[in-house]
């Protein structure tokens, strides 16, 4: 319609979900498995906003799910057009939450400050992160004061994406429709997005202006239970749960894959210290039952907290180790048999 534009249009640009839609006090939607209070930051009468002429530019997806549930009739002018970049690397981990209750397997600490520390140990102040509560590690970019940023196209990032906070996954429900696992894939997936945008794809451009082919590159870090939806295409993906270090120099050849973060995988996937707290643990189950010819994986005290979240990886990484995992179906439990416990991982600190 070559009318559309000529009445007055208020240009919108990064847009944040909820804009639109009214909140009356005392809702709430369970996330996390908890029913979660929700309240109107805004004293704006948005039912007033939905009657503005709108163009909102942005490269996140969101609002259109906040018009669809609003039943408010919308054009999409243009999408994300998606970039190959190879200088782009994934890696997926167990965890990055910052939750106490599941340091077991990172020593003393929590599986984002160890992604943090390894960072840091790797390579120092030459690469930029940005997290969520890092605060306290020095880390002072994070997925809200990152967008938009310029000042990022010519450094070299690190990215870590975790589980959103359970009043934003509510939030994000009661204002888009949509369930807790697609509101959680969505929140999560325009975090990527806004941090990889700021060094690869449009700004990673060569010296013919080219994009994605400049030298810049970014690393993103993510939990392996969750997929998301990236602008950003590549095929640089190392999953943790499949690390062995018997097989990773042909994980990272140079002829295969030009990893270019491969000194902070290896930093983070020392697997003496994991091999050596799952052993001890195997051993101090077994002094306590020593009658037991089975010992429940779910038990041992280094998988509490994570176990049922992280179940696949856990058995993965323990057969890379080793161990012979076993399922008896009728009482739904997986094990290890006492007697199939490899010898070489019988090991105590004494």
């Amino acid at each position: 319609d070559v009318n559309t534009y000529l009445n007055s249009v208020v240009f919108t640009d990064e847009v944040e979900l909820g804009c639109l839609t009214p909140i009356p006090a005392g809702s709430e939607r369970t996330a996390y498995q908890f029913a979660r209070k929700l309240m109107d930051e805004s004293d704006i009468d948005k039912r007033l906003l939905q009657q503005i002429r709108r163009c909102f530019i942005t490269v996140e997806d969101g609002i259109e799910h906040e018009l669809s549930n609003l039943n408010i009739p919308f054009t999409s002018i243009s999408g994300v057009c998606k970039t190959l970049d190879h200088n782009l690397e994934v890696f997926r981990v167990t965890s990055t939450s910052n939750n106490e209750k599941e340091t077991e397997l990172y020593g003393d600490d929590r599986p984002r400050e160890y992604c943090i520390k390894k960072i840091k140990q790797t390579y120092g102040d030459t690469v930029e992160i940005i997290v969520d509560g890092g605060k306290e590690l020095d880390c002072y970019i994070n997925h809200t004061n990152n967008k938009g940023k310029n000042n990022l196209q010519d450094k070299d990032l690190i990215v870590i994406v975790s589980y959103p906070d359970p009043v934003v996954v509510a939030k994000t429900m009661f204002v888009t429709g949509l369930t807790e696992d697609e509101s959680i894939q969505l929140i999560m997936s325009n975090n990527a997005n806004q941090a990889i945008g700021r060094n690869q794809g449009y700004r990673n451009r060569n010296q013919l202006g080219e994009p994605s082919k400049g030298d810049n590159k970014c690393l993103l870090v993510l939990p392996d239970s969750v997929d998301l939806n990236l602008h950003n295409v590549t095929s640089n993906v190392i999953t943790l749960s499949r690390w062995d270090h018997r097989h990773a120099e042909s994980i990272l050849s140079n002829d295969r894959i030009n990893m270019h973060y491969r000194s902070f995988y290896y930093n983070y996937c020392n697997e003496t210290d994991y091999e050596k707290t799952v052993a001890n643990t195997v051993n101090t189950y077994v002094k306590n039952n020593p009658d037991s010819i089975e010992i429940d994986i779910d038990k041992l005290d280094c998988f509490t907290g994570s176990y049922t979240k992280q179940k696949k990886t856990i058995h993965k990484r323990l057969r890379n180790m080793g161990y012979v995992i076993s399922r008896n179906s009728r009482r739904n439990v997986n094990y290890i048999k006492r007697n199939e416990i490899p010898e070489k991982l019988c090991v105590t600190d004494n």
